[in-house]
């Protein structure tokens, strides 16, 4: 898992340089979002061993209806106007029982312009660290869209609608002893959240 983040930190550095390389006058750019996600689907598999060494495999697939808060704070650039890179960070849920520290890179797109009226999209992917447990990361994938009110010349307020799917290797359950399995008898086991909400984002 550390050289998971140390992976995704350094091609978000690379990135953010390269849009600063291709940019002759880049704009810092930061600001703060605040919103809501509803999880609609989520699945898990898990293949692990009983202490007699037999093999079990388990699946789930289903709906658990669970509204998660989140806030986050961003600092990054335009590029030529309508292009944005930046690096977003702060504290959100993914599930019931998981609340995690994101840092994730998103590229936003803004077709009339950053500092104008009109719609906004964007893309955002990055890792999560879960709250408590430090070596435990989720992977994060999230897209949207919305549109965008100038307030003046160098703040504007996006409201979005947002689409989220987050991958992890959850800790397996055993409904016979109602306990985690151990670590070492656990062969396989992945889980994802699918997740959507509504936020609001205030761009200085």
């Amino acid at each position: 898992m550390q050289t998971l983040r140390r992976i995704f930190l350094t091609g978000l550095f690379a990135l953010l340089l390269t849009g600063t390389a291709l940019c002759q006058k880049p704009k810092l750019r930061y600001g703060a979002e605040w919103g809501i996600m509803e999880s609609v689907l989520q699945g898990t598999h898990a293949i692990f061993t009983t202490e007699e060494g037999f093999p079990v495999k388990i699946s789930h697939l289903g709906s658990k209806p669970h509204p998660n808060m989140f806030i986050l704070a961003n600092v990054g650039m335009e590029l030529e106007d309508i292009f944005s890179l930046s690096l977003y960070s702060g504290y959100m849920g993914v599930a019931p029982d998981k609340r995690i520290f994101p840092i994730t890179g998103r590229v936003g797109v803004t077709p009339f312009g950053a500092r104008s009226d009109g719609p906004v999209a964007y893309l955002d992917a990055g890792i999560g660290i879960v709250d408590r447990k430090a070596d435990y990361i989720l992977v994060l994938a999230k897209g949207g869209g919305g549109y965008r009110y100038a307030l003046s010349r160098n703040s504007s307020v996006d409201l979005l609608l947002n689409l989220q799917m987050s991958f992890d290797q959850p800790e397996v359950w055993d409904r016979v002893t109602e306990s985690y399995i151990p670590e070492y008898r656990v062969r396989a086991s992945k889980g994802f959240y699918l997740a959507v909400g509504l936020s609001v984002a205030l761009n200085f």
